[in-house]
This record gives C-alpha cells, structure tokens and sequence, in this order.
C-alpha cells in the first residue's frame, strides 16, 4: 500500500531532480534509488547525469538547417572562431550574436544528435551516470579530466532496473501519460521506446529500443507543474521523417534558450530566444528549470504483454560535442480485454 501511494504521489508532483534531464512519469529507475547527490562542475551539473557525452550524428542532417524543428540559430562566419567552442560546448563565433537566419553565416550544429534523430551512438539506452563510460578523455582510468563535461567511468543506468522498486502498470492499447524534467536546456527533441525486459537488465541495448518506438497521441504537449490551475499546453512539433529507426515519431523540446547575448543560467531570455515560444507563457532560457515537466500522450502497441522497460531518450543540439540523455523505467503491459471479458 505505502507503494502504491508513493508512486501515486509521484504521478501528481513536478520533478524535484537537479540533473540536465530525465523522465518521471513512468518513473526513472535511477531517479527512484539515487539521491541527488553528486556534484561536478558548472551550474546544474549536481544530481542525476544519466547521459552519453560527446556523441554525434555519423552522416549528414536530415533535419536542415531550414526547418522549423531546430532549436538553435546560426551564428556569423568569423573563420576559426567556429570550429572553436567554449566550456559548454558553444561554437566561439556565436558569442555576442543574436543568431542569423537560415543561409546566413554557419550552421554550428550541424553534427549535433538532434540534427538526424536517434542516429547518435550511444553506449547505454538508459544512461552512463557522468556520461563518459570510457572515461575523460577516453581511457583516462580516474573520474576527473572531464571539466565540464560530466565524470568518468560512472554506473549504466540499467543496473538500476532491478532495484527500482515501482513499476508502471499500463495496458495494451492504452493511451498514457508520460513526462520527462528539463533541469537544463540544451535544445533538440526527444523520443520514447519499448524494450521487452529480459532477465539480465545489461542485455538490454539500444536496439532493442530501436524495434518499438512510441508514438505520441495528439498535437499538444503540457507545461505540468503539478498545477491544474496553472499548467499549459502547448502546440507540439513532431516529425518521423529522417529519424531512426526510419518513421520513429520524435517530439521537438518546446523550451526555448537564450540567444548568445545571454549568459546562463538564465531561466528567462531578456534578450532574445533561439525560437519563438510556442504560445505566451512558455518558460524559456538554460535553466536550471525544477518547477515543472513536459507531459505528452503516448500510444501503447496492441500485441504487447508482460514486462517491459521504457527509454526516454533526448537528442540534443546546443552542446558541443553532442549529449544523448537516456533513463529508463519499469513497465508491466496489461493484456487489453476483450469485449467478452466485460460484465454486465
């Protein structure tokens, strides 16, 4: 019973998480069991960091730079300051721009994750805690040199799945409620997939995800800070055109961030946004964000029954070298019940 009114409690609440992103609604193996206590560099950079760091797309982008689905703006062409980057990972010739128009100057993030959605490779579908499972730079056998880009050699996420003590009870067919935090902003979109779960949860790989992607139910997204009264919803963006698996549904981040002339953390954009919010009242800016979730409705496939683990996973586009963040949860898939199985 304790159970059951936790998780209820943790259906009807914001996250409270203080890592760059993760899914609370199924809740996140690793949320549940890992306090958030672990701090690195940089602001925002405590907590859950369930992610693949320096990771890119390995062709061209299918999402160009024309499209309505990028997050970021160019930047002007000032040579070799754009092959450089910062700490945070932006391209040096953005600095002191409000950002150019498709055609002008240089598109940055041309070989950022969300740029081709879910062709980034990843080492863990749930997440290296820290990022870096091969250490900073690669090979390095301590946690340090990864200023600020994480922590070497941290847990994957999916040893977590057997110590998670909720799991979601869905039905086959069902349409469901599903939410992920944004704690920090770095733009791109996001999906969600289903992987059976088999007996060792280090089996589980990214292609197994990759075999049963979700698709979102309608055209909104909700704003949720646990609020009736003061949740919004918003128009969605989605696309499965050049994304992988091919026909994948992907969900653009609503949450707009600051142009360059706006130094983070900032949780608003005095300045300017890299997009136009999708209605008044959006949140914009890095963040750190912990008030509220990004809600949607996802559909459950009809031949599905027994365990499952669900992957949230968000591409991103503002850092540099790119950020894949991935967490998982619990789910056991109810079969759907017939029409003989009703009472009258």
């Amino acid at each position: 019973m304790a159970m059951v009114l936790i998780a209820q409690v943790l259906l009807l609440m914001p996250s409270l998480v203080a890592g760059h992103g993760e899914m609370t609604v199924p809740p996140s193996a690793t949320g549940l069991v890992r306090p958030a206590a672990t701090c690195t560099f940089g602001y925002g950079m405590c907590g859950h960091m369930w992610y693949e760091n320096g990771t890119m797309i390995p062709g061209e982008p299918t999402i160009d730079e024309y499209s309505p689905l990028k997050t970021m703006k160019n930047c002007p062409n000032l040579g070799p300051l754009c092959n450089r980057h910062d700490g945070p990972g932006n391209a040096l010739c953005c600095y002191g721009s409000e950002g150019l128009a498709p055609g002008k100057g240089v598109d940055t993030s041309r070989k950022a994750p969300w740029r081709a959605p879910g062709t980034a490779p990843i080492t863990s579908p749930c997440g290296i805690e820290g990022g870096n499972p091969h250490g900073c730079p690669a090979g390095n056998p301590g946690a340090g040199g990864c200023m600020p880009g994480g922590y070497g050699h941290g847990a994957d996420g999916r040893t977590f799945l057997e110590r998670a003590p909720v799991a979601a009870q869905w039905t086959a067919g069902s349409i469901e409620t599903v939410k992920f935090n944004l704690h920090n902003n770095h733009g791109g979109g996001y999906s969600y997939r289903l992987c059976k779960k088999p007996a060792n949860p280090m089996d589980i790989t990214e292609e197994c995800f990759t075999k049963m992607p979700l698709n979102f139910v309608g055209d909104t997204s909700t704003i949720d800070y646990g609020n009736p009264l003061r949740n919004l919803e918003i128009p969605a963006l989605s696309t499965t055109n050049g994304t992988f698996p091919a026909g994948s549904m992907w969900r653009k981040n609503p949450i707009p961030f600051c142009v360059w002339l706006t130094k983070g953390p900032a949780t608003h954009c005095p300045l300017g946004a890299q997009f136009k919010p999708p209605v008044k009242g959006t949140p914009e800016g890095y963040g750190p964000f912990s008030d509220f979730d990004i809600a949607d409705k996802v559909q459950v496939p009809e031949n599905v029954e027994g365990d499952y683990i669900l992957s949230w996973r968000w591409d991103t586009e503002e850092f540099y070298p790119g950020q894949v963040w991935t967490t998982c949860a619990n789910v056991h898939i109810s079969a759907k019940q017939s029409k003989s199985e009703f009472h009258v």
